[in-house]
This record gives C-alpha cells, structure tokens and sequence, in this order.
C-alpha cells in the first residue's frame, strides 16, 4: 500500500458543516458575480494552455491581456471543457500521435508522487494524451489505471502502450463518476488541471465539483491522497464541502518548461494534496448535489 504524501505548506481542515462556496454568497448580487468569476477563472486557464497546442499548428492564439468580467463569462460559455464532445473532437484532430501534458510532465511533479510506493494503486485522472502514467511506468510503477471521459484519447493511448506498457488498464470514464472503478480500490489519485476542467462545465459548476471530488473519496482507501494540480484554488473549496472528509496541505509549484512538448504559458501551479480522513462526511452526496443545484442556478441568474 502507498504511504500518506507528505504534508507541505498550508494545512486545510474541514471546519464548515455547510458547502463553503456558500460563503462568498454573503455579499448578494456582487457576491454571486465573483463566484462565477472565480469558476470562469478556471475556463480561461485551461483555454490558455490549450492555446499552446494552437499555435504549433498555427491556429488562431488568444491574446494575453488580462480578461474582463464579460470575457470570463463568454469563455465559460464558449469553451465546455467538462463536455465529451469538446474533448473528442480536439482528439480527433491530434490523433492521439502528440503527446501533451498539462501543466508539465513528471518532471515537475515527481516530488509530489515519489512518496507512493512502487505497489501502490495509481489512478491518473483524466489522462488525455499526457504522458504521465507511461513516465510512472517507466521509473518502476506496475498497478497504474488511466482514465478520460474522451473514448478517441483513450483508444489512441491504449495503441500507443499496446506493445510497450501493456500492463496499464486504459479506461473510458466519467470523473464525476467513475462507476467502473470499486471503493477503496486506489492509493493514489493524479489530477492535473481535470478538476479545473470540469468546473467549467457551463451552468453545474458546482454540482460538478460535488460530483467529481465523492467520486475521489468513493474510490480512495482511507489514508489515500488524492493529488491535485490546478491553475485555481477552486480545489481548496471543493475539498471542503461537507460530504467529504480531507485532511489538505496546498503548495505552489514552478510550471515553466520553456521549449518542451509540455510548456506553460502560465508559469506557477497550485498543489493539492488531500489525504482521505477516517472522519464521517457531515453530509450526504445527494443533500449536497441539491444545494449545489440551487447554487448553479443563481450563478446562472447572475451571468444571464
């Protein structure tokens, strides 16, 4: 079994028996804006490093300037990253042959995953083309599980391992559910910017971010990390809603690979490592997801 990542930086302990993200809401109508602003945050983020891939094939870049309120808005609404459709479609286009690691390849995120043992049980989390789980595989990890909801990436990282790293299971999965996968069945789960992506699932910004972190905790043993790399701190509310329990220690972490397959346009990355407690969740998923709802649909209201 994986030890317990080490804990760094800032610890975070669920104080709430409330959703946190209700907290900002206190201020009214202001309030609501800047909530929808801090998930349209994520969108542009994301947006930003997709950009990258762009312009090696010439596309059309976004400009750098920082976006106004309207912009964040019309980016959420434009861009769907939490959307299959969306993925398949930008998979179809590479074809699976280009390899593309968000926000940086192993290289920066060793540090973080070192601590879990060779045996333990590592699920990468919205794997995409990345070549995170072939890096893991290659240092000496064997029970390695790779997911994203795109079917046309998973099939083109299954035909690139086939021959090489046959012992990699490649699954088509939805992280908000991840039915596929049994309770406590992981160690160790790897996350890079896929919470950041769904969270920009335009009008269930919440309720996505319920979902996929019940879904992290249903699947992690008790003492198991679930690892987090984000552009955001929309990870520091999620691992706070009461239908979870963590144990969160958030650090910051240097994304800048000027030059490679992977660099950043962005240069510094949030870390969260958010160990499952054995502490009862206050609350359950489905009281959660209906506050969550109502939550979604003011921060509608607010956008419309």
């Amino acid at each position: 079994m994986a030890q317990a990542l080490l804990p760094r930086g800032l610890i975070l302990r669920q104080t709430q028996p409330g959703l946190c993200v209700s907290q900002p809401w206190s201020a009214g109508l202001c309030g609501k804006q800047l909530q929808a602003l801090h998930y349209a945050a994520a969108a542009i983020a994301v947006q930003r490093r997709f950009q990258l891939r762009c312009r090696a094939r010439k596309r059309r870049q976004r400009p750098r300037q920082q976006p106004s309120g309207e912009e964040h808005i019309t980016a959420l609404q434009q861009y769907d990253f939490a959307d299959v459709e969306y993925w398949d479609a930008t998979y179809s286009v590479e074809g699976g042959t280009e390899p593309f690691d968000w926000m940086g390849n192993l290289e920066i995120f060793h540090k973080y995953i070192e601590h879990a043992s060779f045996d333990a049980e590592i699920l990468d989390l919205g794997c995409g083309t990345s070549r995170l789980a072939e890096q893991l595989h290659d240092i000496g990890y064997r029970h390695l599980t790779a997911v994203d909801i795109s079917a046309v990436a998973v099939e083109a990282m299954r035909r690139r391992n086939a021959k090489l790293r046959p012992t990699i299971k490649w699954l088509q999965a939805d992280a908000l559910d991840l039915a596929a996968l049994k309770d406590g069945s992981m160690d160790l789960i790897i996350d890079k910017s896929t919470m950041d992506a769904v969270a920009c699932g335009h009008g269930c910004w919440n309720q996505n971010l319920v979902r996929i972190v019940a879904s992290a905790f249903r699947v992690l043993r008790e003492g198991g990390t679930y690892l987090v790399f984000s552009d955001s701190f929309i990870p520091k509310t999620a691992f706070r809603f009461p239908h979870v329990t963590f144990d969160v220690t958030v650090s910051t972490v240097s994304t800048d690979q000027t030059g490679k397959e992977c660099q950043a346009q962005l240069s510094t990355g949030y870390v969260f490592e958010a160990v499952k407690s054995s502490a009862s969740p206050l609350r359950s998923l489905d009281d959660v997801l209906v506050e969550a709802a109502e939550m979604d649909a003011t921060l509608n209201e607010g956008s419309a």
